[in-house]
C-alpha cells in the first residue's frame, strides 16, 4: 500500500542486532520537498546572486538527508528545511513580497546540491568538503632554535612517560601521531591507542590535549567519559580527524560493543543520526585514542587496540606549570611542525608491535587454567597423571 509499517523497522533492528551484534534505530521521517511549480530561476537578480555566492562557500543542500549543511567555525551543522528558515532569517534580499534569501534559495533550481560529505582539499562536483586544515598551521610565531629544541624535548619526555619509557611503544606512538599530522586525509589507520595508568598524574591526558590543540577544535572531538562516546545521537566527531576519550570506564569496551567499536575505527564511512534530524554519512578519517585508570583485558587475537602502560615518574610533577607551557601557541606550532617533519621511514600501523605490557595484558585475558597450559610448568608431549597435573597447577 506504499506504507512502511513500524513492525518492519523493529524486525530490521533485531536482525542487525542478532547478526552483527550492533544496535541501530530505524525511524520513519517525513520528507519535505518543494513542488516544481514553485521553483524560480534567479539568474536576473544581482543582489540575490551576490549573497548566494557567499552562502554557498560554506552551505549546500544535502540531497540524501534532505537538509541544508553548513561547515563553519562550530564544525558541521545540519538544518531541516523548516529550521533553516529561522537560522538564516538574517539574510535578506530586496523583495517586498518575500525578503528572506533562504526562501528564494530553496526554490532556486541552480542552488548548490551535494550528494556526499567528504574530507578532501579539492572536492569533486556533488561533494561538500568539511576539511578546513590543521590548526597548528595557522600559527605563525617566530621561534629560535634553542626554544624549538626545548619544546621538542619536553614533548618527547611526556610521550615517553605515557608509553612507559618503552622504546618500542614510544616509536610506534610517535609515528602514529606523525602519520596523522602528515596524512590527515588518508584512511584511518584502524588502530586505537589506549593509555593506561592506575594512578592520576602520569601525563596521559596532557599528551592527548597537546594533540587536540595541534589538530584544532574543528577537527578534534573530546569525550570526558565513555557515555559521551557511545551516545547514539552524538555528532561531536562528525568532522573529526582526531578523537579522544578521557577516563574511560569498564563500559568503554565490552563484549556487547567491541564489534561496533572495531567498525568505528576501520570503516571508510561513519553514519550519524542527530536527534530529530535526518541521518548523514561522512568520510571516516578519525584517529582514535583513549585514556583510562582501570585495567582492561584485551583478547589475544585483537589487532586493533594498542595498550600503553604509563610510567609513574611524573606523578609529582607541577602540572599547572606544564599546562601553562603547552597552552602557548608557539609550543603547539613547534610540536605540530616536529610531527610534520618526523620521518616515517620503516613505520607501519600494522601489525601492532609486541611490547612487554601488551603481552602481559593479553595473557591476563586468559583464565588461570589457560595460562597454566600455555606456561612452561608442564613439558609438552609428557604424560601426567591427574594427581601430578593438579599438584603442578596448584604450585603454578
Amino acid at each position: 500500500r506504499g506504507v512502511l509499517d513500524t513492525i518492519y523497522l523493529r524486525n530490521g533492528e533485531n536482525a542487525v542486532r542478532n547478526g552483527l551484534n550492533y544496535s541501530i534505530l530505524l525511524e520513519i521521517k517525513d520528507f519535505e520537498f518543494i513542488p516544481d511549480s514553485e521553483l524560480v530561476d534567479q539568474k536576473e537578480d544581482p543582489e540575490y546572486l551576490r549573497i548566494k555566492r557567499e552562502f554557498e562557500k560554506e552551505h549546500a543542500y544535502y540531497r540524501p538527508g534532505n537538509a541544508i549543511v553548513e561547515m563553519g567555525k562550530n564544525g558541521l551543522q545540519t538544518f531541516t528545511l523548516e529550521h533553516a528558515n529561522e537560522a538564516f532569517n538574517h539574510l535578506l534580499i530586496d523583495d517586498e513580497k518575500n525578503p528572506l534569501f533562504i526562501t528564494r534559495w530553496r526554490r532556486d533550481p541552480n542552488r548548490r546540491v551535494v550528494e556526499r560529505l567528504v574530507m578532501k582539499e579539492n572536492p569533486d562536483d556533488g561533494e561538500f568538503s568539511i576539511f578546513r586544515g590543521l590548526h597548528y598551521k595557522t600559527i605563525d610565531c617566530e621561534i629560535d632554535m634553542d626554544t624549538r629544541q626545548k619544546h621538542e624535548e619536553h614533548f618527547k619526555g611526556l610521550l615517553s612517560c605515557v608509553c612507559g619509557d618503552d622504546k618500542i611503544a614510544f616509536n610506534y606512538v610517535l609515528g602514529w601521531f606523525a602519520n596523522m599530522v602528515q596524512n590527515p586525509l588518508s584512511k584511518t589507520v584502524g588502530t586505537c591507542l589506549l593509555f593506561v595508568s592506575l594512578v592520576h598524574g602520569s601525563g596521559k591526558d596532557t599528551v592527548l590535549k597537546i594533540i587536540r590543540s595541534i589538530v584544532g577544535p574543528t577537527h578534534s572531538a573530546h569525550h570526558s567519559n565513555s557515555a559521551s562516546f557511545w551516545e547514539k545521537h552524538s555528532v561531536l566527531s562528525s568532522c573529526a580527524i582526531f578523537e579522544s576519550v578521557e577516563d574511560t570506564g569498564i563500559d568503554y569496551l565490552t563484549d556487547a560493543n567491541i564489534a561496533e567499536f572495531r567498525g568505528r575505527i576501520t570503516s571508510s564511512l561513519r553514519t550519524y543520526n542527530p536527534k530529530n534530524k535526518s541521518a548523514f554519512q561522512v568520510d571516516n578519517k578519525i584517529h582514535h585514542c583513549a585514556s583510562t585508570n582501570v585495567q582492561f583485558k584485551i583478547d589475544d587475537s585483537d589487532r586493533r587496540i594498542f595498550p600503553l602502560r604509563a610510567s609513574s615518574r611524573l606523578v609529582k610533577q607541577d602540572w599547572s606549570e606544564v599546562y601553562k607551557r603547552i597552552e602557548q601557541p608557539e609550543y603547539i606550532q613547534v610540536i605540530g611542525e616536529y610531527l610534520e617533519n618526523y620521518s616515517l621511514d620503516g613505520w607501519k600501523a600494522h601489525p601492532l608491535p609486541e611490547t612487554t605490557y601488551r603481552t602481559d595484558i593479553k595473557d591476563a585475558s586468559y583464565s588461570s587454567e589457560q595460562r597454566f597450559l600455555r606456561s612452561e610448568s608442564i613439558e609438552k608431549g609428557t604424560e601426567y597423571s591427574l594427581e601430578e597435573l593438579f599438584r603442578t597447577f596448584r604450585l603454578f
